[in-house]
């Protein structure tokens, strides 16, 4: 956001502490940024930079989050939707494949640079902390499948 932009008594989903929280702007501070409060905590915060500020709170309630699954109309995890393309296709998939089936089925949306390289990251990380339990195994070098030990899908 542009500092122009930011109007005091207006509520914004901020980044604290590594997380997105809902906060009340309500006054200018005296040694930059502005004064505000967490309403998930109540506890007072300096904003010191408008770039911790996502959204009015208006704006982000209609945004769609990427967490729930498809039935609903809102969108599913980027790991889900991974499952849900591979079990369709039947075969081990590069992650381009399947991350272009994905966004052509509109499963999952991303605003990063590297969806491919976020993608592979968080099915090597599952592949790795899960092991025999995960929902994806290698299937050789390059390629990927679900596990064919359980029902993921």
């Amino acid at each position: 956001m542009k500092q122009h932009e930011i109007e005091i008594g207006k509520v914004y989903v901020a980044k604290v502490s590594d997380k997105l929280t809902k906060v009340r702007i309500d006054d200018v501070s005296p040694h930059g940024g502005w004064n505000a409060t967490n309403l998930a905590t109540g506890k007072a915060i300096r904003i010191k930079s408008p770039a911790r500020l996502r959204a009015a709170d208006d704006e982000h309630r209609s945004a769609p989050t990427h967490k729930e699954k498809g039935s609903t109309g809102e969108k599913m995890s980027g790991l889900d939707a991974a499952v849900k393309v591979l079990a369709e296709a039947g075969t081990p998939l590069t992650i381009k494949q399947i991350v272009e089936r994905i966004l052509a089925q509109s499963l999952w949306r991303t605003k990063g640079k590297t969806p491919e390289a976020t993608m592979h990251s968080a099915i090597s990380k599952e592949i790795k902390l899960k092991g025999a339990d995960s929902r994806f195994q290698k299937a050789e070098r390059g390629l990927f499948t679900i596990s064919r030990a359980s029902d993921h899908f």
